[in-house]
């Protein structure tokens, strides 16, 4: 049995393999299949942010981390749980 910090880093590896919609296919596998709570609809990684708004991913992150973004930093890496859609 894996442990959790385990399981992060393999279903990090796992997401940072396929693009947005099999990424969030895959976490909603997840929830349904191993009771996981994911929050699909709104979990951006720093490179989306990017994407989004058309600026380079070191500017995501500063977004994130000064608060200008809502965010978290999990193992190393860097997600928003903004609403990208406005």
């Amino acid at each position: 049995m894996l442990q959790s910090s385990q399981m992060i880093r393999v279903i990090r590896l796992m997401l940072d393999m396929l693009d947005a919609p099999d990424q969030q296919f895959l976490l909603q596998q997840l929830n349904q299949e191993h009771g996981l709570q994911f929050d699909v609809a709104s979990l951006y990684s720093d490179r989306d942010v990017a994407e989004r708004y058309d600026v380079h991913v070191r500017t995501a992150r500063e977004w994130i981390t000064s608060g200008r973004i809502n965010g978290f930093q999990m193992d190393r890496r860097w997600y928003s749980r903004e609403d990208l859609a406005g």
